[in-house]
């Protein structure tokens, strides 16, 4: 009889379905916060690279100068500014990806 009664309170599916939500949520918390550390990485990498390239071209007198194509060239900041777009667009798309992987996922339904 106590054996008949376990195995009624003893809601497997329920256990089940509790167990993949939490490991969904974990799943995204986790993945959210890498995506978050890799694009603070790369922002004090750029930041870095921007003001020392600047100092390095401000200290050295270059003769690309007086070219016709130097003009065209994007500067320190610009480049990085342009290199952080990427990222931060990669991560978005890294983020939304995890998402509609978790939205497919049975949990839940």
């Amino acid at each position: 009889m106590q054996i008949t009664e376990t195995i009624k309170n003893f809601d497997l599916n329920e256990r089940v379905e509790h167990f993949g939500q939490t490991a969904v949520d974990n799943y995204t918390e986790t993945s959210d916060r890498v995506i978050d550390v890799v694009v603070d990485a790369n922002k004090k990498v750029v930041d870095v690279v921007v003001e020392n390239v600047t100092k390095v071209s401000d200290a050295v007198d270059t003769r690309l100068a007086d070219r016709s194509f130097v003009d065209r060239l994007p500067t320190a900041e610009e480049a990085g500014k342009a290199y952080m777009d990427i990222v931060e667009r990669a991560a978005d798309f890294n983020r939304d990806m995890n998402r509609r992987v978790v939205d497919m996922l049975p949990v839940g339904a």
